[in-house]
Formats: C-alpha cells, sequence, structure tokens
C-alpha cells in the first residue's frame, strides 16, 4: 500500500508509516530546510518542495495513493536571526 504525504517536514510520520508496512510514494512540504532534511531521511521518495495550495494529482503528475496523510503545519514559530522563537499571529501561517 501507498500513501501521499502533506506537511511532511522532516518526515517523522512517514517513518511510522514506513515502520508500519506503508510507503510513502510522495511527499509535500514548503520549507526547504525540512524537505532537504527528509530527503535524507527518507532517500527514494518524490519531494515536492512547494506550497500545498499550488500542488495538485495532475500539475506535479502524483502517483495515485490509498493512504493520504499530513503532518502538522506548524509556522506559527517561525526562526529568528538570534535563534529564538516567537508567536506570530498573522493568517498567513495558519490553514483556514
Amino acid at each position: 500500500m501507498k500513501a501521499g504525504s502533506l506537511f511532511s517536514g522532516i518526515g517523522g510520520f512517514c517513518l511510522g508509516f514506513q515502520a508500519a508496512g506503508i510507503t510513502t510514494a510522495w511527499a509535500v512540504d514548503k520549507d526547504f530546510y525540512a524537505t532537504e532534511t527528509y530527503q535524507r531521511n527518507i532517500p527514494g521518495t518524490r519531494m515536492v518542495n512547494e506550497d500545498i495550495q499550488k500542488v495538485s494529482v495532475s500539475n506535479y503528475d502524483l502517483e495515485p495513493v490509498k493512504v493520504l496523510h499530513e503532518g502538522f503545519h506548524v509556522k506559527a514559530f517561525p526562526r529568528q536571526e538570534d535563534g529564538k522563537a516567537s508567536m506570530i499571529q498573522e493568517e498567513s501561517y495558519f490553514m483556514t
């Protein structure tokens, strides 16, 4: 059985699905650094580094899957220059 992953981050959920015998065919996340780490953690999975609102099965020729799972959308704690995190209440950080 194959799965697709949204808000994939560094691949934690995908590794859990993999341990349960479900292969992730493709994953989507817009954070460049997370997708770079994901590809090191789970080589061979097709990674789409793009805003989820711009991704569709047809425009990225994604393989059909039986399971679709998603991680948490965690842009509420953005990185700052000093390395500290702060809560920013901006609409763009939350899915509606």
